[in-house]
């Protein structure tokens, strides 16, 4: 059975695969996806709560809900790849 976009393009078995948080709405977050990324923002909060230059708050809410609006859905790889990216020179210029 072929899965049509609404472009009218076919959408791909890879594409089929890839498992998204709302397929019908992909920018609306229902109450479940606003706890991931909560407990993902607490979780990476609370990590890095002893290191000697902490990420910002803003900058890591604003890499959390970039990465899990991507598909990345696991509360701790989302916690741990937003301090990652957070942390980095690239995303802090990216935030401001």
């Amino acid at each position: 059975m072929k899965s049509i976009r609404n472009d009218g393009s076919e959408v791909s078995e890879t594409d089929r695969s890839i498992p998204f948080h709302n397929a019908f709405f992909p920018r609306v977050m229902t109450s479940a996806d606003i706890v991931v990324m909560s407990m993902a923002y607490q979780q990476a909060m609370r990590e890095q709560a002893g290191a000697s230059d902490p990420v910002d708050s803003e900058t890591l809410s604003r890499t959390i809900y970039r990465l899990y609006s991507k598909g990345l859905t696991d509360q701790q790889k989302l916690a741990n790849l937003a301090q990652l990216l957070a942390a980095s020179a690239i995303a802090r210029r990216q935030a401001q």
